[in-house]
């Protein structure tokens, strides 16, 4: 993905836009039975930000969100979308970052949003140097109507968290 100095992406010039102007709720269920990604490269780079010879803003430390490549891609998923229930799990997403230097070994969770709350069960961040697992849960909070932090005091949240390494030198890159 790029982002040219007038502020387009590239991803809008490849598709085709929608002549669909109804207001109609999207009722129809998509189910993404497998989806695997083997060996991909993923790379967005916004043009806007920086220019080729500028880098006195940029931190080669720390991940850039606007300018990154990241190699060895690797994603396993199923998933289902549907109007305001959105679920997915998610087996494995691994890669590697040269710049700054990264790798997620595995990344995995069942994640499920609908209009009654959030969960995030068996999720599994594993870096080269660090491993986290947790489950979340958010119970009573419709995200689709806004997130007011007022209103959490009143649902019930649940965080089970296990962290057999961090290395937060390694983690703060993101």
């Amino acid at each position: 993905f790029f982002r040219l100095e007038d502020s387009s992406w590239n991803i809008g010039r490849l598709l085709k836009p929608s002549t669909d102007t109804s207001k109609e709720i999207f009722d129809k269920t998509i189910l993404i039975n497998s989806l695997s990604l083997r060996n991909g490269t993923l790379s967005l780079h916004d043009t806007t930000m920086y220019h080729s010879d500028d880098t006195t803003q940029y931190n080669f430390k720390r991940l850039d969100y606007h300018n990154f490549d990241i190699t060895n891609l690797d994603v396993y998923l199923k998933a289902k979308i549907k109007y305001n229930d959105f679920s997915a799990l998610i087996t494995t997403i691994r890669f590697v970052s040269l710049s700054p230097q990264f790798v997620l070994e595995n990344f995995r969770g069942d994640f499920h949003v609908d209009e009654k709350g959030i969960s995030a069960k068996d999720v599994l961040i594993k870096s080269t140097n660090s491993q986290i697992d947790f489950n979340a849960h958010l119970q009573g909070e419709n995200i689709f109507e806004g997130l007011e932090l007022y209103n959490l005091k009143q649902d019930t949240a649940k965080l089970t968290f296990t962290a057999n390494e961090i290395n937060f030198a390694e983690l703060k890159q993101f």
